[in-house]
């Protein structure tokens, strides 16, 4: 019997041995593998913090460079207020001049900003005013007035669904406008391929005519380089609110007609 429980022994210390052995092991690899698992993960966060940083100095890159370039803006005389989405690569930036705040969008189409929104808009009230007194398009004396200038832009889309704000391409800057309005842009594809604005006349007196392309003739060249609608409405009664528009396509030389009943004051 003594040898018998002295072999019992034996193999109860040896099992309790191989035991021990297989749980360091295990314990060893477990623990390797999860100082692998930390490092894989510490380098995973680190190249995600770097890729972030990365895009984040494109952006403010893209930024401050468009604004100096088009706008003449140093980084000195503005100060960026607000970075929604910068970590993304598109964000929308709010800025602040001495004179004014603004919005500056980056998307597919590059930086886009509406610095100088308000300025295109009065440039083609004026441009359009200068074309019909040129044209005779509306005869002298009988009143109108621009009622509305819109504008947008090839991509425009992208960026709505970040910025409500009215934009334009940083291209389009004040040296720009101006030659717009003189009649001398330089690229007149880009412009004929990019901008799109919609213009609305209100001629606030009854006036029997019938406008056709024809009657549009003498300004299709210029409005065909910006404008992809020149609406022209005529009052249809005195004291009333119902204009007859006339919608003029200049690009595709194309007119239709359609209504408006003015809100009452």
């Amino acid at each position: 019997m003594n040898n018998t429980e002295d072999r019992y022994e034996e193999y109860e210390e040896y099992a309790r041995k191989k035991y021990i052995v297989i749980a360091v092991v295990v314990a060893l690899i477990l623990i390797g593998l999860a100082i692998h698992g930390f490092k894989m993960l510490y380098n995973a966060i680190k190249e995600s913090n770097e890729e972030t940083d990365r895009i984040v100095s494109e952006a403010r890159k893209m930024l401050t460079e468009g604004l100096e370039e088009y706008y003449g803006l140093k980084e000195n005389v503005y100060v960026v207020t607000d970075r929604k989405g910068e970590k993304s690569g598109h964000p929308v930036y709010s800025f602040e001049t001495l004179d004014n705040e603004y919005t500056a969008v980056i998307g597919t189409e590059g930086l886009c900003t509406d610095f100088w929104v308000d300025g295109y808009y009065r440039t083609v009230e004026d441009y359009v005013s200068g074309l019909i007194e040129e044209t005779g398009l509306i005869p002298e004396g009988l009143p109108y007035r621009v009622f509305e200038v819109r504008c947008t832009f090839n991509g425009r889309e992208n960026y709505a669904k970040r910025c409500k704000t009215e934009l334009l391409p940083v291209w389009l800057e004040s040296n720009e406008i101006s030659k717009f309005r003189d009649g001398k842009v330089n690229d007149r594809e880009r412009w004929m391929n990019e901008i799109h604005t919609y213009v609305t006349i209100h001629v606030d007196q009854p006036w029997d005519v019938k406008l056709t392309a024809e009657s549009f003739a003498a300004v299709r060249e210029e409005l065909s380089l910006f404008a992809d609608e020149f609406r022209i409405g005529i009052l249809q009664s005195e004291g009333g609110r119902a204009y007859k528009v006339y919608v003029y396509n200049p690009r595709k030389d194309i007119v239709t007609t359609d209504s408006y009943l003015a809100p009452e004051e």
